[in-house]
């Protein structure tokens, strides 16, 4: 039995706002990585919020993400996905 979850690589798709904070709004929490830092945001989160911690400066999301049931991850390392993937 494995763990259900989508992945959007944003290389691929550069998404751009609309999309981005479309897919934030299915989550109720989030895992940005963003630099060294990881950012940890929970509950209900405004349009401006979820573009705020999702997009990259030049307005699109083009890092990795993986959504897990509630959970969308923003970046990746080894850390930060066993964190999201622990259950």
């Amino acid at each position: 039995m494995g763990v259900e979850y989508r992945s959007v690589s944003g290389d691929a798709a550069r998404l751009e706002h609309a999309a981005t904070v479309a897919l934030g709004r299915e989550a109720r929490r989030l895992l940005v990585k963003t630099g060294d830092r990881i950012r940890r945001l929970e509950g209900a989160l405004s349009d401006d919020e979820i573009a705020g911690a999702l997009l990259h400066r030049d307005g699109f999301l083009n890092v990795p993400i993986l959504i897990v049931s509630d959970l969308l991850v923003r970046g990746f390392t080894d850390d930060l996905y066993r964190e999201a993937l622990a259950r």
